[in-house]
């Protein structure tokens, strides 16, 4: 039941909006009871975070697999981030909802934890050390950490939501892998002298 729930929601969230749906519109499809829905999600943003946990779930996984025999610091990098791109072209409206939703956010905010965000981020970051420690960069990883998820986000969140129209369709997938390639060579020939102040994780500054 949680599973027809979950698939009705977010093909209803992607075609009529989050805003317009309701509890009794996912009661419909499935052919079931408001009342049997509220047995499992108190309420549609529940179900919204739910479907944006079960996103970080899959993504991890992908980004974990994708770093399966790779050894070089480069590679890996560049795995992890192809893995990510991937993942948000196989599953837009998933994408969506994990990153550019206002109403996940709030819920995100609310509850001053982001558990599955910090265990993608924490990949990301880790493999990110490695890469600068390989290269004897004096970067500071949280900040390099961070431009290359902007960096990627940005890509592919540009795709997803339509803002890439002048170019064709099929093209775009290419362009965005040669986009992070580029990105990849200026993090390698960047000088190593280039400095930040030290930042703590954006994790820690969550309230407790």
């Amino acid at each position: 039941m949680r599973e027809l729930i979950l698939a009705a929601a977010l093909r209803l969230f992607a075609e009529e909006s989050f805003e317009r749906t309701t509890m009794r519109r996912i009661a419909e499809v499935i052919e079931y009871t408001p009342g049997t829905i509220y047995g499992y999600f108190k309420d549609k943003s529940e179900i919204l975070y739910a479907l944006h946990v079960r996103g970080f779930e899959e993504l991890v996984a992908r980004m974990e697999a994708a770093l399966v025999g790779v050894t070089a610091p480069g590679e890996r990098l560049g795995a992890l981030g192809r893995a990510y791109i991937r993942f948000a072209f196989d599953n837009p409206i998933q994408y969506d909802l994990m990153f550019l939703s206002k109403t996940t956010a709030k819920k995100i905010l609310a509850d001053a934890e982001w558990d599955c965000g910090e265990r993608a981020y924490g990949l990301l970051r880790n493999e990110v050390r490695g890469f600068l420690e390989h290269h004897h960069s004096t970067v500071d990883p949280e900040v390099a950490t961070f431009t290359c998820w902007s960096t990627v986000h940005g890509m592919v969140a540009l795709v997803i939501r339509d803002r890439c129209i002048f170019f064709p369709t099929e093209a775009l997938p290419a362009i965005v892998d040669a986009a992070f390639q580029q990105y990849l060579t200026m993090m390698t020939t960047a000088a190593p002298a280039l400095t930040h102040p030290p930042v703590s994780s954006p994790f820690q500054a969550l309230p407790s």
